[in-house]
């Protein structure tokens, strides 16, 4: 028998499993950060976890112990057999982010970016899919669904994910921080081209060849970045059809289930 505790929000239960029942594989999907609150949590993780496994080099170097390593296993996504055929598609270029209303994931800075976009180009077309659902944000969060819609963007609270990236061609996500983010794994396995910030596991996901890194809190390189790739189908094609290749063969829920099957059998002291 083996526990798996699912995220820092389950660190109360794991430290009381780790005392009283089976072994424990702490699975942290989370950045850690400097501040006092997020040391402790660190230290508490090795206290509470046999085994410790964070989902990107930039997690696991942040969960860092210099007695227990932490094992890393990327996140996975199902690419399915095949993805939207992009070529020849047609006018208005559409552009998407899916993800919490929150500061963390840039969700102003996508506007922002929009709003400069439309500027010079307002026939590309901009989507925004995500809850408010962070209570300390909500405010925030109102105020910059109103902005978004000031500015023209189309909104919706959820959305069939995959239908959903189908009828895009670009995808961007403009976090401030983000430890390995799914939903550009899926933006990739569906063959879109990603704009992404120079952030946490980020840059471990999004390469050259896949898509375009700008600095976080950047909306002007954002822009820039949006508007040089919706000028440029072929280019468009050709990082989404590279980055389809890295998805299936980098971040498939094969490799991540191998990688948490050793993770248990290392915590179960048989590997």
């Amino acid at each position: 028998m083996l526990a798996h505790c699912n995220s820092l929000y389950t660190l109360d239960e794991a430290a009381w499993i780790r005392v009283h029942g089976p072994p424990t594989v702490m699975h942290v999907h989370e950045m850690v950060g400097t501040t006092v609150k997020h040391r402790l949590a660190r230290a508490l993780l090795h206290l509470a976890g046999d085994v410790v496994v964070g989902v990107s080099k930039a997690g696991t170097r942040a969960l860092g112990h210099p007695a227990r390593p932490v094992r890393l296993v990327n996140e996975g996504v199902d690419a399915g057999s095949s993805a939207p055929d992009r070529s020849g598609r047609s006018e208005p270029v559409r552009v998407g982010t899916i993800g919490v209303i929150a500061k963390r994931k840039g969700t102003d800075i996508f506007i922002d970016a929009a709003r400069r976009v439309g500027a010079e180009a307002p026939d590309v077309k901009f989507e925004l899919v995500g809850g408010a659902t962070d209570p300390l944000e909500a405010e925030w969060a109102q105020s910059v669904l109103a902005q978004a819609k000031e500015a023209g963007i189309e909104y919706s609270e959820s959305a069939n994910v995959p239908e959903t990236l189908q009828a895009w061609d670009l995808f961007v996500l403009p976090s401030r921080q983000d430890p390995f983010p799914i939903v550009i794994l899926e933006a990739m396995a569906a063959r879109l081209p990603v704009i992404g910030t120079r952030v946490d596991g980020i840059g471990e996901q999004v390469t050259p060849a896949t898509g375009v890194l700008v600095q976080p809190n950047d909306p002007a390189a954002l822009a820039d970045a949006i508007l040089e790739l919706s000028r440029d189908p072929e280019l468009r094609l050709q990082l989404g059809s590279e980055g389809r290749r890295r998805a299936v063969e980098c971040f498939s829920l094969e490799r991540q289930a191998s990688g948490i099957s050793d993770a248990y059998l290392a915590a179960l002291g048989e590997l």
